[in-house]
């Protein structure tokens, strides 16, 4: 390259200095420098390409139609040795496209070096820093996700299982263990609930066999009370036993729940307890009553029920006792009430009662067979018994479930047995109150 400058003095045209400048380093240099994508080329003050590595540009050719270019020869001696990086349009055929670029002044020659490139080029990489940084933040999301789903997962499938055991435990179900293999403060919870489970065991054990042991001697106290007041009157001997079983099995053909069969066998086995109560010149008189002695001896049902109401365990039981000879009809006693007046606990042990009282021997009459008691009940059936528990009882003989009970008839029954008086037919027949 060729570069010369006048020489002049006082005004006149001595000559010229002229000198050749080798560009063969910078042309190479240039090539070196436009790798990945970088156009740099030099320019002089005018804006002529002096250099360049892109074959589209010739030397000598104005480049002042780009901005930068335009930039540097405005600002002359006052270019900045780097000008900041500038966006600019270059007009490539028949699209327009976008440029970063910038130049370093040469402020010696008064050349500039410019580089462009363009936009979407140089942004390439910031973009794919930005899918990669998603795609990382994406990643880093999900992994978080999924070690906090474990991490969760390690203290709520622990906690899951305490709770599933928890609630075995509230169902009654004390044996309940939880296997947890963990060092941690959920681990020494688990070891902590497999104490206190290992303690609530031992603890209801113990109460069932406390509560086994008080029911046990409950019945007991029932069944000496009940026997005390059978063994007043020997030819009632058992009488509530017989009851009380009796009764039990309509209860059971009737469908009833365990706890109200619970309910008729206490009550069953008590309903005469009031007998303790009546003097025994009647309760063991051989013979007829008579109308007072009857009315006496009728005051059972209340005496029996006063003497257990003060015991709050066996009020549901007091209607067996109290009411157990009323009739359907409404002419039974102590009260006179009549159908569904009647519960269901003293109908039960009405026809218990009867049936027991036709199959035994009696001062006033001779057993029956449980054919004709069955009879006999057959025809007091909605008027003095209640029907389902008549239908119940001949259902429980026709399988063969109750039978005539030993006859224990003594020579004072047979003595009287012909002059057996009807109202104390009646009231031993009476329908017992369910």
């Amino acid at each position: 390259m060729l570069v010369s400058t006048p020489v002049t003095y006082g005004g006149r045209f001595l000559g010229m200095i002229s000198s050749v400048v080798d560009l063969d380093y910078l042309i190479r240099r240039l090539p070196e420098i436009g790798r990945g994508g970088l156009t740099p080329y030099v320019v002089d003050s005018q804006g002529r390409l002096v250099a360049g590595a892109s074959p589209e540009y010739a030397t000598g050719q104005d480049m002042t139609n780009l901005e930068i270019v335009r930039n540097f020869v405005e600002q002359g001696r006052k270019a900045q040795m780097l000008a900041p990086t500038r966006e600019f349009n270059v007009d490539m055929g028949k699209k327009n496209v976008v440029m970063l670029g910038t130049y370093s002044a040469v402020s010696n020659l008064n050349w500039a070096v410019v580089v462009q490139k363009p936009r979407d080029e140089a942004y390439s990489s910031v973009y794919e820093m930005q899918r990669t940084a998603r795609w990382l933040a994406i990643t880093a999301v999900c992994l978080s996700i999924l070690i906090g789903i474990i991490a969760a997962r390690r203290i709520t499938n622990p906690l899951e299982v305490l709770t599933e055991s928890s609630h075995a435990i509230a169902r009654g179900d004390f044996s309940q263990r939880v296997q947890l293999n963990s060092r941690t403060e959920i681990g020494e919870l688990a070891s902590t609930f497999n104490f206190m489970s290992h303690e609530l065991e031992h603890f209801v054990e113990d109460l069932k066999r406390a509560a086994a042991e008080n029911r046990e001697l409950f019945m007991n106290s029932i069944q000496m009370l009940a026997g005390a007041v059978d063994e007043k009157d020997p030819y009632t001997r058992g009488h509530s036993d017989r009851v009380t079983k009796y009764s039990i099995l309509i209860a059971k053909e009737l469908g009833m729940p365990e706890d109200f069969q619970e309910i008729v066998r206490v009550s069953a086995q008590l309903h005469d307890v009031g007998k303790i109560g009546i003097e025994d010149r009647i309760l063991k008189k051989p013979g007829a009553l008579t109308a007072e002695e009857f009315d006496i001896m009728k005051t059972h049902t209340t005496k029996g029920a006063n003497i257990l109401r003060p015991v709050s365990q066996l009020k549901e039981m007091i209607p067996g006792i109290e009411l157990h000879h009323e009739s359907l009809d409404g002419r039974g006693y102590p009260h006179g009430l009549k159908t569904d007046e009647i519960p269901l606990l003293p109908r039960i042990i009405a026809v218990a009662d009867t049936f027991d009282a036709l199959t035994t021997n009696r001062p006033y009459q001779q057993a029956h067979s449980c054919e004709d008691a069955l009879r006999i009940i057959r025809s007091l059936s909605g008027k003095r018994l209640d029907p389902a528990a008549v239908i119940a009882i001949e259902a429980i003989y026709a399988r063969g479930e109750i039978g005539v009970p030993p006859q224990s008839m003594s020579m004072a029954a047979a003595a009287n047995a012909s002059t057996t008086d009807k109202p104390v037919i009646a009231a031993t027949i009476e329908p017992d109150r369910m």
